[in-house]
């Protein structure tokens, strides 16, 4: 394996750790430790990675509302999903290490995204306060503060080609308590606009 993806399989390991933490701290202290969202900074988004977010969710979600949340630490399915046995990644190695650079820090989406659908904007943190209780508890929370949204989704920001002809992006998407879908998606640029080519790895719940 090349020293470039035990490189990438570092960051991974590190990120992947700091995720398992934050999850841990907050099952074993206090509600009252978490009340106060741990501060983010903007994303250093470009507005062609907002295109390709934009293209992705019209096309998913067709008009619907949603909020919207970023995803910085989606690193739960691990590079080696990415790889075959013979240590060659699944994508386009330039897409995996633009993937990994781009979502090793944590930051908040800034309202640029461009479709028809209205939408609202919430951090990771705050989303966390807000299903702080039991998960039916976190649901009149959240319907109560956004009547008209379907659920919530959370991605990525994506790892692009150097041709910006492909992206791989991590997405979830939740309805209910008991409903919700998710994996790391392949994009492809057909005819101006960003459409889902193959899925990578699905969670679905």
């Amino acid at each position: 394996m090349t020293e470039e993806m035990n490189n990438i399989r570092r960051i991974y390991t590190l990120l992947a750790w700091s995720s398992v933490a934050s999850l841990l701290l907050a099952a074993i202290l206090p509600s009252a430790t978490i009340c106060e969202p741990l501060p983010q900074t903007t994303c250093p988004m470009d507005s062609l990675e907002y295109q390709i977010l934009s293209d992705f969710i019209q096309v998913e979600h067709s008009g619907s509302p949603y909020v919207i949340v970023s995803r910085p630490y989606d690193v739960a399915l691990g590079i080696d999903r990415l790889m075959t046995p013979y240590g060659e990644t699944m994508v386009k190695r330039e897409i995996v290490v633009s993937f990994v650079a781009r979502n090793s820090t944590r930051c908040s989406f800034e309202r640029r995204f461009r479709f028809k659908a209205d939408y609202s904007l919430i951090d990771s943190d705050s989303l966390r306060v807000l299903f702080r209780g039991s998960p039916l508890d976190g649901w009149d929370a959240f319907d109560s503060r956004y009547p008209h949204a379907h659920g919530y989704m959370q991605v990525s920001r994506p790892g692009i080609d150097s041709a910006q002809t492909e992206a791989l992006v991590s997405y979830s998407i939740v309805w209910s308590p008991f409903t919700g879908w998710g994996g790391l998606l392949l994009l492809k640029k057909i005819e101006g606009k960003w459409i889902r080519e193959k899925t990578i790895e699905e969670l679905v719940n």
